[in-house]
């Protein structure tokens, strides 16, 4: 995700999904839950088309079907590993502490993303043919 308009993105949506995990880390009742769920749609469901989206254009026309598979193998694996380390996490942590505890995933992304896109930009083409 080097590109400069999918940072905005990566922001929005991160603010998004750390507005959606406080406001369930403070939610006494069905509202709360209520006013938390537009944020997690803005923060993951949004994340999560720009990523796919972002990936089929970095594969380019002639690689869509393995962008897409390369995309939902990664997706799949978070699916699979996110409840065993939530469940990890709920047997560790006091339940008020849960969700203020996976607030720590946002900037954490956020280092993963700053430091893909510096490998991104300092690693030349990445083996890619480059036209002249």
């Amino acid at each position: 995700m080097a590109e400069p308009h999918n940072r905005e993105f990566v922001v929005a949506s991160g603010v998004s999904a750390a507005t959606s995990l406080a406001l369930l880390a403070t939610m006494t009742d069905a509202v709360g839950l209520l006013l938390a769920a537009p944020f997690m749609a803005g923060g993951y469901g949004v994340m999560c088309s720009v990523c796919q989206s972002a990936a089929v254009r970095e594969a380019g026309p002639g690689s869509v079907g393995l962008a897409n598979s390369t995309y939902y193998m990664g997706f799949d694996v978070g699916m699979t590993l996110g409840p065993v380390i939530g469940g990890a996490l709920f047997g560790a942590f006091d339940p008020a502490w849960f969700y203020p505890a996976l607030m720590v995933t946002v900037p954490a992304a956020w280092l993963v993303c700053a430091v893909s896109r510096r490998r991104a930009v300092c690693g030349g083409d990445n083996g890619r043919e480059t036209e002249s």
